[in-house]
C-alpha cells in the first residue's frame, strides 16, 4: 500500500508517499476504508488480510485463515466487523474489538461456506447483510451476527462480478427492517444485469450488452441503475421495472469503472480515457475527457474530485467539474488494484506489492 506523491499542477507543495511494506507478501488486491477514515482494510495476494491506521499508517492487525489470496474485503459502518472473500471459496467475518486509541483484537467470527468457486466481491449493507458474488454464477446473501445463509440468488451462466443494492428510501437503515423491498443487482460475464429481491426471489433480466457486464451504479433517488461492459457501452435502466432506459455507446474500450453523483456519471476505460458525462433527458451526453492509461479504478469525493489508478502503476486527481488534472501520483512499478481516500489521504494498492 502506498499514498502516492507527485508535485500538484500549477504549484509547489509536495504530497507526502508513504509506503507500508511490512505484512503484505505478494499483490494488494483490495482495500476498504472505514466510515470515520481512521482503519484501513487490505486484503493481498498472500490470503492475509491486515487492518490498518490511516494516522499513523502502522499495520494494527493481521487477519490470517483464509487458503488463497484475498479478493474482496469491507468494513462494517461501526468498524465492530471486518468482512473478507477468497479465491478458496469462503467469506469470513473478524471480529474487531479495542480501538479508539488503545490496541485493537480481532478474531474469526464465522467462515461462510456455501459458494463453490471462487468468491469475487463483497457488498455490506449496514453492518447486518452481506452478499457475495462467485465464480460458481450465484449471489449469496449472509447474516452477518451469526454467519447464516439468508438466499441464493441464481440464474446467471457466467461467473458473477458486480453487485448494487438499491434502497427505496434511498437511505441504508431501514431496507434489512423490511423484507423484499431493496433490490440486489449483479453483472455477470454472461452480459446481463440480474435483479433479485432480498429473499433471493428473481425479479428481472436485464438483457442487451454484447459482453461481460464489469461494473455497477445506482442512483438511489432515481431508481436508476447504471451498467458498464467490455462492448465499451454504458446502460441505463429502471430498478423498479427492469426496463432499458437508455444507452451509451463510444470507443471506451471496456467499461471497467464507474462512479455516478447527482446529474454526472463518471466512466473509467480500457482506451486509458476517465470522461464524465451528464445525464440528461436524452440520455449520457459527454462532458469532458482526461486522457491516462488503462483506467482501472476510481474514486469519487465530497470535494469535487475524481481519483484513478491505471495500468502504468499511477494514480491521478482530477477536478470533477472541470476535468482538470491537478496531480499524478506516482512510485509504484505494477497496476493499480485498488484505491481508497480517507481525509486528505489518498492510499493505493498495487500488484507490486506496495
Amino acid at each position: 500500500m502506498g499514498a502516492g506523491s507527485s508535485k500538484p499542477r500549477g504549484g509547489s507543495k509536495r504530497v507526502v508517499r508513504d509506503r507500508m511494506w511490512e505484512v503484505h507478501k505478494g499483490g494488494v488486491c483490495c482495500a476498504s476504508v472505514s466510515d470515520d477514515g481512521e482503519l484501513l482494510l487490505t486484503g493481498g495476494e498472500d490470503a492475509r488480510a491486515a487492518l490498518w491506521s490511516t494516522r499513523t499508517l502502522a499495520a494494527l492487525a493481521v487477519l490470517e485463515g483464509h487458503e488463497a489470496y484475498v479478493t474482496d474485503c469491507a468494513l462494517a459502518p461501526d468498524t465492530s466487523r471486518a468482512f473478507t472473500c477468497s479465491a478458496d471459496f469462503a467469506v469470513r467475518v473478524w471480529q474487531i474489538d479495542g480501538g479508539g486509541g488503545g490496541a485493537l483484537s480481532v478474531s474469526c467470527a464465522h467462515v461462510l461456506h456455501g459458494h463453490t468457486a471462487r468468491v469475487n466481491r463483497l457488498l455490506v449493507h449496514a453492518g447486518r447483510s452481506v452478499y457475495s458474488t462467485s465464480a460458481d454464477r450465484t449471489v449469496r446473501r449472509w447474516d452477518a451476527a451469526d454467519g447464516s445463509c439468508l438466499a441464493v440468488c441464481e440464474g446467471h451462466t457466467g461467473n458473477v462480478l458486480p453487485l448494487a443494492l438499491y434502497l427505496p428510501e434511498g437511505g441504508p437503515d431501514n431496507a434489512d427492517e423490511v423484507p423484499g423491498q431493496a433490490v440486489l443487482a449483479a453483472g455477470s460475464m454472461d452480459g446481463t444485469v440480474r435483479l433479485w429481491d432480498e429473499t433471493g426471489t428473481a425479479l428481472h433480466c436485464l438483457e442487451g450488452h454484447a459482453g461481460p457486464v464489469l461494473c455497477l451504479a445506482v442512483l438511489q433517488n432515481r431508481a436508476a441503475l447504471f451498467s458498464g461492459s467490455a462492448d465499451g457501452t454504458v446502460r441505463r435502466w429502471d430498478v423498479l421495472t427492469g426496463e432499458a432506459v437508455s444507452e451509451f455507446i463510444e470507443n471506451l474500450g471496456s467499461v471497467i469503472c464507474m462512479q455516478v453523483a447527482r446529474r454526472y456519471l463518471y466512466a473509467g476505460g480500457s482506451d486509458g480515457i476517465a470522461r464524465r458525462y451528464i445525464r440528461g433527458t436524452r440520455g449520457l451526453q459527454r462532458n469532458f475527457e482526461v486522457e491516462l492509461v488503462n483506467v482501472l479504478r476510481m474514486e469519487l469525493t465530497h470535494r469535487c474530485a475524481v481519483f484513478t489508478g491505471s495500468g502504468d502503476g499511477s494514480a491521478c486527481s482530477y477536478n470533477a467539474q472541470t476535468g482538470e488534472v491537478m496531480r499524478t501520483f506516482k512510485g509504484h512499478n505494477h497496476i493499480v488494484n485498488c484505491m481508497k481516500v480517507a481525509g486528505d489521504t489518498l492510499f493505493t494498492g498495487s500488484q507490486d506489492g506496495s
